[in-house]
């Protein structure tokens, strides 16, 4: 009997340790799958604001397509190609550039070495796809898509709307390469840390992974969404060898996780800064720095509607420097693109905080007056720019000289909209050319008459 208590004893003591050992071990692997979830989830956050930054910044091209469409109705095709290369060749994954009026082709751009085939536009995916853009009245996400060469790609659509946003007028597009957004985010980095795979709703075949092994969707993977317009990415991660960890691999993990999080930080902010290079790229002129004709416009729209509510005026003067082209001709462009440089910095120098001067193109900018009180004002500034502008100019080349012609419009005088304001100071400011250059014009009474009756006539 004592033999057997003593064996039983032995057994429960053995047991009891066999039990603790299996406790701590069970203890220690969910210590290290919580670690390794912790780990994976840093990943996939990297991973997503890799996505979300590398999408929106193309994505973005999409306003500046669908500003340079509501401000150029009638542009030609290489006005469109010119401007939507410039976007296109910016960013390494995008493939080319539409303009589609009536949801019908008007103007195209192709990057160079691409193939230009398009997903066509009748079949049922592309109608539904462009039924949800209108309906939602915002840009959306469509694809992953595979083109007539095998590749794959996204299609980002944003609609142009007309009469307020009521009249649907068609949309813009652009081409995403899906392997190039996949390679931009990391995600065929050799070795990756974990197992990864996304899946496309709604956009693209419901619910089809595309990248990576669709069992994780099936698994007790870590979960995250990569939100984009129009649609979401499901993103399924899991540990490269497994939820069951090695120490030496948790604290590997704990490492990458303080890496990652770093990495996840600076990714972020790279991508908004980039973001923002886009967006001043298309608002402003790449030589002067000023804003350009699309922001211009926005600018103008605001002080009007600010002057309209505020009962004072708001002046246009458009400008046109004078004898400029003997400067290119005879000093050099690189000399001529000087002195365009230091007549934008004289005019910002000249400006209120409250006034805006842009550069439309060549040697012609135009000068935004915001909350003037009498019509004299836009004078005594037009004055002061031609005697700033007459100033010579110290430059690479020498000593350089120029002037400029001023044409001068005043809101709510000689028209109701920015589009009225400027035509007219550009009426003006030919007649302070045919006066003898160098001086400023305003708009004659005659002038407004002729442009309404021309107006009136043309809506008809």
């Amino acid at each position: 009997m004592a033999s057997l208590r003593a064996y039983l004893f032995g057994f429960a003591t053995v047991l009891a340790i066999l039990l603790g050992v299996l406790a701590l071990d069970r203890s220690y692997q969910d210590q290290f799958r919580q670690e390794a979830r912790l780990a994976v989830l840093t990943q996939l956050t990297a991973v997503r604001a890799r996505l979300e930054g590398t999408l929106l910044s193309d994505l973005s091209t999409l306003s500046a397509l669908a500003a340079f469409a509501a401000n150029f109705p009638e542009a030609e095709g290489h006005d469109f190609r010119r401007f939507a290369g410039e976007l296109v060749e910016a960013s390494p994954r995008l493939r080319a550039a539409l303009l589609a009026l009536d949801d019908r082709i008007r103007h195209l751009y192709v990057r160079a070495g691409t193939s230009a085939t398009l997903p066509a536009g009748g079949d049922g995916d592309s109608v539904k796809e462009l039924e949800r853009m209108r309906a939602s009245h915002d840009a959306v996400l469509s694809g992953p898509l595979v083109l007539g060469d095998g590749s794959r790609v996204l299609i980002g659509r944003q609609p142009l709307f007309g009469d307020g946003g009521l009249a649907y007028r068609g949309h813009v597009a652009v081409v995403i390469d899906l392997e190039e957004v996949i390679s931009a985010a990391g995600l065929n980095d050799d070795p990756l840390p974990i197992r990864l795979a996304v899946r496309a709703r709604p956009a693209g075949i419901a619910g089809t992974v595309f990248h990576g092994d669709a069992e994780l969707f099936r698994r007790a993977a870590v979960r995250s969404v990569v939100a984009l317009p129009g649609g979401t990415w499901s993103l399924a991660a899991e540990p490269a060898d497994g939820w069951m960890l090695r120490g030496d691999t948790l604290w590997l993990l704990r490492l990458m996780g303080i890496f990652v999080a770093g990495t996840c930080a600076a990714l972020v902010f790279v991508a908004f800064r980039f973001h923002e290079r886009i967006q001043h790229k298309a608002l402003h002129d790449e030589l002067t720095g000023l804003p350009n004709r699309v922001l211009l416009s926005d600018r103008l729209d605001q002080a009007l509607a600010s002057a309209d509510r505020g009962g004072h005026r708001v002046a246009v003067l458009a400008l046109d420097l004078d004898d400029f082209k003997p400067v290119n001709d005879t000093m050099g462009h690189e000399v001529g693109d000087e002195v365009l440089r230091s007549v934008a910095e004289r005019l910002r120098n000249l400006l209120r905080g409250s006034d805006s001067a842009a550069r439309l193109g060549g040697d012609e900018f135009v000068v935004v007056l915001s909350q003037i009180k009498e019509r004299g004002e836009a004078g005594e500034v037009a004055r002061r720019i031609i005697e700033s502008v007459a100033a010579p100019y110290q430059t690479s080349g020498g000593v350089a000289v120029t002037g400029v012609s001023v044409g001068i419009s005043v809101f709510p005088e000689d028209g109701d909209t920015w589009q009225e304001l400027l035509t007219l100071a550009d009426f003006a400011m030919y007649d302070a050319k045919h006066l003898g250059k160098n001086r400023f014009c305003t708009v004659k009474p005659e002038q407004r008459a002729a442009f309404r009756s021309q107006q009136a006539t043309a809506m008809g």
